[in-house]
């Protein structure tokens, strides 16, 4: 337009001398950028319903999934695994289908929960793939069993399992594997382990810290 050339990438619309990104370079969607300044990530674990984990023996699983087609067929599984304390936050789940799917091992919450009492004792994150949950459960050295739901979810999922953080599931490949990969991430140690070696890679990252880093970036850009 107006004479000049076209663009042949958007981001050509935004240039800029140098890159702060809130996120940690294996969490990258496009790959670690040598260029970049990675601040860490940003994310809240003390907001919403403070819930406990059920009294049942076994490891621990957290469950962030929201409603679709797929959603009782999750919830019937997760119910039935047995030597499992499973907590799963569906927010906006029809109340009838939690009551169906409430178990002794297996608390439904229809809203978010806090994750601040959670992450420490947990053995196993089921979620789509959000960037926030994703990395505070990755921070702990918990493994992920991921679910994405759309594209930026799957850029981000594919890494965690090319990294051998966990296992990632298209959709069409939910229902027919679901039950099978759970327990694969919670009975085999590979993914833990790298999980661990994530966190302890990171131990200085934190929501507060990514915060104070991007602050002090973005002060010296001025300079």
């Amino acid at each position: 337009a107006y004479g000049k050339p076209g663009f042949a990438r958007l981001q050509e619309l935004f240039p800029a001398e140098r890159q702060l990104l809130q996120t940690l370079p294996e969490l990258d969607h496009y790959g670690a950028r040598p260029e970049a300044h990675y601040a860490g990530p940003a994310y809240t674990l003390d907001h919403g319903q403070a819930v406990a984990w059920p009294d049942a023996p076994g490891k621990r699983i957290l469950a962030y999934l929201h409603p679709s087609a797929a959603l009782p067929h999750l919830l019937d599984i997760l119910s039935r695994l047995g030597n499992a304390s499973v907590i799963c936050a569906v927010p906006g789940i029809d109340p009838a289908l939690a009551r169906q799917f409430a178990a002794s091992s297996l608390h439904i919450a229809n809203a978010p929960v806090r994750l601040d009492a959670l992450l420490p004792d947990c053995a196993l994150v089921v979620s789509a793939g959000s960037h926030g949950l994703t990395a505070a459960a990755l921070l702990h050295g918990i493994p992920q069993l991921l679910l994405p739901a759309h594209v930026e979810q799957l850029m981000l999922a594919t890494g965690i399992a090319q990294q051998g953080f966990g296992i990632t599931l298209l959709p069409e490949q939910v229902e027919p594997r679901f039950a099978d990969a759970v327990l694969h991430v919670l009975n085999t140690p590979d993914a833990g382990t790298a999980a661990r070696a994530f966190a302890a890679g990171h131990a200085g990252a934190s929501s507060a810290a990514s915060i104070a880093q991007t602050v002090a970036f973005l002060e010296s850009a001025r300079r």
